[in-house]
């Protein structure tokens, strides 16, 4: 089965390459069709004196750049246009939503990662993007 549009959620970590491979191969090769996103989440830090505090604006600001920069890298050296990389910020999962539909994505292909101790407890996006969207999902094993 080909799609006509394909959503590659990715993170910067080792999953990158297998998990924009496995995107690649649902069009065929055709890059026109797939489209890379990667969001950053806020950073908060929990003081023990003043509760939740966020990191300067600046500190936010530069990793923004950074992930915008290594996303574009990452797509041109595989001949994906920088018009299909998207970086966002906020929540992870609401935002793959938000931008899933906004493609009109027929499927969103995503790494999962083994967990392992407390991790085991906490909801991981695979599972919580599946009962979540309508369109296909496809959750990339990561060792």
């Amino acid at each position: 089965m080909s799609y006509q549009t394909v959503l590659v959620a990715l993170d910067r970590d080792q999953s990158t390459e297998k998990v924009i491979s496995r995107g690649l191969s649902l069009v065929n090769g055709d890059q026109r069709k797939v489209f890379f996103v990667h969001v950053n989440q806020p950073i908060i830090v929990n003081t023990l004196l003043n509760g939740e505090m966020t990191f300067p604006v600046e500190v936010e600001q530069e990793l923004l750049q950074a992930s915008k920069s290594w996303l574009e890298t990452t797509a041109s050296n595989i001949g994906v246009n920088r018009s299909n990389c998207f970086v966002l910020e906020g929540d992870i999962k609401p935002e793959i939503i938000k931008k899933a539909n906004d493609l009109k994505a027929d499927v969103i292909v995503v790494g999962n990662h083994q967990k392992h101790g407390l991790a085991l407890f906490f909801s991981d996006t695979a599972d919580s993007l599946l009962h979540q969207i309508d369109c296909d999902l496809l959750a990339v094993h990561i060792e």
